[in-house]
């Protein structure tokens, strides 16, 4: 109980309207030990309505360095930040939110080695082929390259991203034509040279357009 998230809770009940700066206060005094040991808490207990409200105000407080440095450490486990991202993930899309939106959130505090990390290593996201495409347009390009040296679904991961819809082709671009220029590389080896012919021709005006941006 000497947490200090463990006062979330008891500020929350106690006031009609949540003190949103006192809240604050909370995340900006927390360290990574108690970021650590909280988190895992609300998973081993199944605190499922605990957890919906840590994760609101984590997103909300994204900016505190403290928060950030927590979510980078070395000394998370990459399991916990999968079970946020998950769990984040899986509750938008049952409430019809936007998945993009809230993944976008979340991986605003995660750096490139914790991204990596997430694609290479976890269990779950790095079995997912969506997720793992989305993680990558977030990625440099030394990283994707890392990453397709070290992964290995990359044959699973490029003959989805040849069944994607054209509205998810086009937000990969979007987000990081160098991966799209990257898959493109990669078709050949799983598919042939005129799907990547057809590609090009398709979203070519596209690609350069990004590119020049």
């Amino acid at each position: 109980m000497e947490n200090i998230f463990f006062r979330l809770k008891s500020i929350i009940n106690e006031f009609a309207i949540p003190p949103v700066t006192e809240i604050r206060k909370i995340f900006e005094s927390a360290n990574e030990d108690d970021f650590i040991a909280y988190t895992e808490h609300l998973i081993n207990e199944n605190k499922k309505d605990d957890f919906e409200i840590f994760l609101y105000y984590l997103i909300l407080f994204r900016d505190i360095d403290t928060i950030q440095k927590a979510l980078n450490s070395k000394s998370v486990p990459i399991d916990l930040i999968q079970h946020l991202i998950m769990f984040s993930y899986g509750y938008t899309t049952m409430k019809n939110g936007s998945p993009d939106k809230i993944l976008d959130d979340i991986f605003y505090f995660l750096n490139q080695e914790k991204l990596l990390q997430l694609i290479l290593e976890s269990n779950l996201i790095s079995r997912d082929m969506f997720l793992i495409t989305f993680i990558l347009t977030r990625l440099e390009i030394k990283n994707i390259e890392l990453f397709f040296q070290k992964s290995e679904n990359t044959e699973k991961i490029i003959k989805a991203f040849i069944s994607f819809p054209e509205n998810q082709i086009k937000e990969i671009i979007y987000r990081n034509a160098s991966l799209f220029d990257k898959f493109l590389s990669l078709i050949p080896l799983y598919s042939g040279e005129n799907e990547v012919e057809n590609f090009y021709l398709r979203y070519s005006a596209l690609i350069q357009k990004m590119h020049a941006i």
